[in-house]
């Protein structure tokens, strides 16, 4: 039987299962029967925290996802009505080498296109091309760094967080998560911009000295393995094919 929910939250079906346990049906029954429509986000939170020991990160996803399917919430806004846009893709570079790769003049050409000097930097307030500019808050390195993010167009402040999280192989996934959007028109602008600038960087970091290999390292193990399994099960047929003839 074919589920109701493939998706929520951004969030597949078979993700939600594989990292909860249950999928988006169940979740959504469950929730229900435990009187969860009435409930707001923090008693929802801790109802997933208490009784099904779900990690900070998927009782969120949980939570929202359901909250989308009960139409409490629209996706890609939050309670208050603002709005977010999150884009990921996965880097050929480890966590360190990711983070400085992202100050390189190569890599703000792409994402940011600064008319200065730009680094990471609490406090840097920076301009780029086409009347954005704004200032770094935060800065945890090499994993997070979160900057107020205006646009000329724009009459209002949004915050983009940059995340730079590591990954197995040499790996790492890049999050760029951008909030406080006004609307749904903004979080379709930013989400574009935002998918584009990740599929460049991506294909950029291939040509790092430092990029992992394409094919991952289990991977080629396996082949190899493969391989000599393949010689010695030649050389065994070779062995008996010449017992015969004797």
């Amino acid at each position: 039987m074919a589920s109701k929910y493939e998706t929520l939250n951004r969030v597949s079906n078979g993700s939600v299962q594989k990292h909860t346990g249950k999928p988006w049906d169940e979740w959504v029954d469950l929730l229900d029967k435990a009187g969860a429509r009435i409930w707001g986000h923090r008693q929802l939170v801790e109802f997933l925290q208490m009784k099904h020991q779900l990690t900070p990160w998927w009782r969120q996803v949980v939570a929202i996802g359901y909250e989308n399917a009960i139409g409490k919430r629209v996706e890609g806004q939050n309670l208050k009505g603002q709005w977010s846009s999150t884009t990921t893709k996965m880097m050929p570079l480890d966590q360190k080498t990711l983070w400085s790769w992202m100050q390189s003049p190569e890599a703000l050409a792409v994402w940011l296109k600064p008319l200065s000097e730009f680094r990471f930097q609490t406090k840097l307030e920076f301009e780029g091309e086409g009347g954005i500019f704004g200032e770094i808050r935060t800065l945890k390195a090499p994993q997070r760094v979160r900057m107020t993010w205006n646009d000329t167009d724009w009459v209002h402040s949004t915050i983009l967080q940059i995340w730079m999280i590591r990954r197995p192989l040499g790996r790492s996934l890049v999050v760029l998560t951008h909030e406080k959007l006004a609307n749904s028109r903004e979080r379709a602008q930013v989400k574009a911009r935002w998918e584009q600038v990740v599929r460049e960087l991506q294909s950029l970091a291939l040509s790092h000295p430092m990029a992992a290999s394409s094919t991952p390292k289990r991977t080629a193990k396996k082949r190899k393995a493969s391989t000599r399994k393949k010689t010695a099960s030649k050389r065994k047929k070779k062995t008996a094919s010449k017992s015969k003839k004797r």
